[in-house]
């Protein structure tokens, strides 16, 4: 990343959190297990409920080509689903928002996989219902997550996103990727 990159996004300027937020994320990317694939790979048997217990979840996300991109974060599990927060306009979200099928599965903090993943329908959650998303997180934090959110993550603009578990006739079908 050059400096320039970081200073600006969309010909805005970043302020200071924004580009703590994106050094955070270039650090975090380099330091990603490179076991994280595995989890597009393995069979899709895994459950919700495998992932009590845990403080990070790999999610799975396609490109447009359908290429896999794993991703660890801290979530919340509530009423049947699992929420975690994401920038609005990175990567993640952005995909989600084009192939909103995921793969889930419970990992370390560096992204490999601890459990089988399992296929879940992710959405942008409605500003009406992001107290609920937040609640679920908090009270699946640990303590980095407790010094990182008053630091950063609050002052940046986020959104939150809902998983919720495909339909099994769905998470049966086997495909390791969506149709593009």
């Amino acid at each position: 990343m050059t400096r320039k990159s970081l200073l600006s996004f969309g010909g805005c300027v970043m302020s200071a959190a924004d580009r703590m937020m994106q050094y955070s994320q270039a650090m975090f990317n380099r330091m990603r297990s490179v076991k994280a694939r595995e989890a597009n790979d393995a069979t899709p048997s895994g459950e919700l409920a495998g992932l009590r217990g845990h403080k990070y979840c790999l999610v799975v996300t396609y490109r447009r080509r359908g290429e896999a991109v794993p991703t660890p974060v801290w979530f919340g599990i509530g009423d049947g689903v699992i929420y975690f927060r994401s920038l609005p306009h990175n990567g993640k979200t952005k995909r989600i928002r084009a192939t909103p099928e995921v793969r889930i599965a419970p990992c370390t903090s560096r992204g490999r996989p601890l459990g089988p993943p399992f296929v879940g329908v992710a959405t942008i959650v409605p500003p009406a219902q992001e107290a609920e998303a937040e609640r679920c997180i908090s009270a699946n934090r640990n303590f980095m997550r407790r010094l990182y959110n008053p630091l950063v993550a609050q002052r940046v603009e986020g959104v939150y996103v809902m998983v919720a578990p495909a339909p099994k006739r769905v998470a049966a079908s086997g495909r390791s990727k969506p149709k593009v």
